[in-house]
């Protein structure tokens, strides 16, 4: 999150989102780093369940 509010700050922007497996670990490092859940989708090529985040910078 830090890179990104350095890039943030050279080139402008507000937000970021990302998607992530629904994996324990993963979740707990991104809430940690400040991202909210916006939702989640199930991938129609692996059948694999995504979350959707969202933080502004």
């Amino acid at each position: 999150m830090d890179q990104l509010r350095d890039v943030q700050n050279q080139i402008g922007g507000t937000l970021v989102y990302l998607d992530c497996e629904a994996n324990a670990g993963l979740i707990r490092f991104y809430e940690g780093q400040g991202l909210t859940l916006l939702g989640e989708r199930l991938s129609e090529n692996d059948g694999k369940r995504y979350l959707q985040y969202l933080s502004f910078v």
